[in-house]
């Protein structure tokens, strides 16, 4: 088990301070004559982790240069490791990031979405 949040090779020295693992099913109502609507339960989706925190340092530089490392996750196809144990192919979805105040804080969004369970994470 990892203390930190990891994708890949990439280890976050500071855990986000949200991180958010949502699990939902594909469900589709049908209706039927004379009996009324049912329910069928198609499966699970992939999971998706959403993750916000900050990034922070003396020198406006080093915040920018963390800021650019964790953006270059994007669109890459790797394990992610959260910090209960878990771990599944993901790849980012989406990276947001605002600068606050004079620069030295960052704050980033992360959503990574699992690819398919059934192929290795290269």
């Amino acid at each position: 088990m990892t203390a930190n949040l990891q994708f890949g090779d990439y280890v976050f020295s500071h855990n986000p301070h949200k991180i958010e693992l949502v699990c939902n099913q594909n469900l589709a109502s049908y209706f039927l004559p004379f009996y009324g609507a049912i329910t069928q339960n198609l499966g699970a989706q992939c999971r998706a982790v959403h993750c916000e925190g900050e990034v922070f340092s003396e020198d406006v530089q080093q915040a920018a240069q963390t800021a650019a490392q964790i953006g270059a996750l994007h669109g890459r196809r790797e394990m992610l490791y959260l910090p209960t144990g878990e771990h599944f192919p993901a790849v980012v979805s989406r990276f947001s990031c605002t600068a606050q105040g004079n620069g030295k804080v960052l704050a980033y969004r992360l959503d990574f979405l699992e690819t398919s369970t059934n192929q290795e994470a290269k």
